[in-house]
Order: C-alpha cells, then structure tokens, then sequence
C-alpha cells in the first residue's frame, strides 16, 4: 500500500503475522490456515499499478496447511483479469529468508526479498520490496508478462 512495512521477514514473522490493518499487514499463516480450513474458501486478489489500472485474480479453491505442512497451498478454480499468478505456487511450501521450501536452485525468499509460495521465484511476489524497479518488488507477473512494481495489493479471503 505504501511500502512502509517491510516484509521480508522471519518464519515466525509470517506464522503469527505482523503490520497494522489500517495500513499494510499480513494476518499471520496460522490464521489463515485456520480461516481457510473451516469450511470452503475463495480467494481474491485485487492489484493496482501506479497508473491506476486495476484488476482481479479470483480462486474458487482456496486453503493452507498448519505449520507442519510449512503452510503447504491448495489453490484453483482461477477465474478473473490479472492472469492466474497464483497456479505456480500451487502444492507449493511457504518460504521465508530463514526457511528455503521452493525447489529452485537459489532461495526464492531472499532473492524476491519476501515471504510467498514460490515454484522458482516467478509469478508472484506480492510481499516484495514496495516500488522497487527489479524483481525483488510486489508485482503479479501473469498481468502484464512483467515484475514492474504494484501500487498496491490486496488478498481477501470469502467464505462459500
């Protein structure tokens, strides 16, 4: 929203969560593990670029496992205008600086510079550095085939 939180944080950061709601936060992997398993869940994703274009990326399948799944992601049903940036990540493990669960030969949460559920370091990254110009920004890759920096972005959970 604007890039005063920084989240390239530690795996305890992102299990309990972190930032304020009234401006940029992360609600924590072992809350939404608990939202998005009691009952079915979409997810959606609203992005926002600096000339305030906009679009959605809608799951009608979303969930994460418990901490000892390493908050394993279960996500389909891609429906919306963003492009699906999210399938990548799909069965994937949540990494962090101090916690490497991609299989990539290098460690996605330290060369995108945030926590996410990465494949090999493409897609999405919507917790990188705020405005930064390289690929360790907050960009929805799938959009507009690019890492140029969000503006801002959105997850929201909904109960079916």
């Amino acid at each position: 929203m604007n890039g005063k939180e920084d989240f390239y944080r530690t795996w305890s950061d992102y299990k309990s969560g972190f930032g304020t709601v009234q401006t940029e936060y992360w609600l924590g992997n072992d809350n939404v593990h608990f939202i998005s398993t009691n009952g079915d869940h979409d997810l959606s994703v609203y992005v926002e670029d600096f000339n305030g274009l906009h679009a959605y990326a809608n799951y009608s399948h979303f969930s994460i496992g418990d901490e000892s799944t390493k908050y394993l992601l279960d996500i389909n049903g891609y429906f919306g205008d963003a492009g699906d940036g999210l399938s990548d990540g799909n069965a994937m493990k949540f990494s962090t600086k101090d916690s490497d669960n991609d299989i990539s030969s290098s460690h996605c949460a330290v060369d995108r510079h945030a926590g996410w559920w990465f494949r090999n370091c493409d897609y999405a990254n919507l917790n990188g550095k705020y405005n930064d110009t390289n690929s360790a920004g907050n960009y929805w890759y799938r959009w507009k085939q690019n890492t140029k920096p969000l503006k801002k972005s959105i997850m929201m959970i909904k109960r079916k």
